[in-house]
């Protein structure tokens, strides 16, 4: 059993690893990390390996909703900053890195400088990455005309049940479907269907559970 199983995940490794040389090419692949700074330091503000990876994985393996979840953090995280203090003093200070650390990019900035330790025949595909990142999956960035190919949707919800976030989201897109200016009156009715439906789960689980038992 266990030898069927490592069996199946190395067939997985091994197309996704492929899928990453056959979009990348391999030197990139073995290479893309090599003096890029991550945040490591009191004195670095973007995660920037992060970033790259996402770019990594959303051109090869089309993981694009993922990649938005992650990038988000960034997007938190400059919402907080306060560019009157310095870097060590916003990470230090009250601020402090929430989920996972670095602030999200500004297109209108010029990061070249904190690529020093980059090989100079890659930092212009870097700076392009970062850019593209930022720009399909910053909440700040014009998202409605860019060409998001079919195979970057996302397919099936494999999830056995619902994480525990989204109920709450649950309850706040059925009150977002209201019309301006109605009564949202139907929001304990909202939480009432929620609350049936984990009830449900939670009867299904207890029935499986005693059947394994006896």
């Amino acid at each position: 059993r266990k030898g069927e199983m490592l069996e199946k995940v190395q067939a997985v490794e091994t197309r996704l690893h492929k899928a990453m040389i056959e979009t990348h090419g391999e030197d990139w692949v073995k290479t893309w990390h090599e003096g890029v700074p991550n945040c490591v330091t009191l004195n670095d503000p973007y995660n920037f390996g992060q970033m790259l990876s996402l770019y990594n994985i959303i051109k090869a393996w089309g993981l694009l909703e993922y990649s938005r979840e992650r990038y988000s953090t960034f997007d938190g995280n400059l919402k907080m900053w306060d560019w009157d203090l310095s870097v060590s003093e916003n990470i230090q200070g009250n601020y402090r890195w929430k989920y996972m650390p670095g602030i999200a990019l500004e297109p209108e900035k010029e990061y070249s400088r904190y690529l020093k330790d980059v090989p100079d025949d890659r930092k212009k595909k870097i700076l392009e990455a970062l850019q593209f990142v930022h720009q399909f999956c910053s909440i700040t960035s014009d998202q409605t005309c860019l060409d998001v190919p079919r195979e970057w949707e996302t397919a099936y919800d494999m999830r056995p049940w619902t994480a525990f976030p989204d109920h709450r989201r649950y309850i706040e897109e059925n009150v977002k479907s209201h019309e301006k200016g109605e009564e949202l009156s139907n929001v304990k009715e909202c939480k009432s269907e929620l609350k049936s439906k984990l009830n449900v789960k939670e009867e299904e689980f207890k029935s499986k559970l005693g059947e394994k038992e006896k």
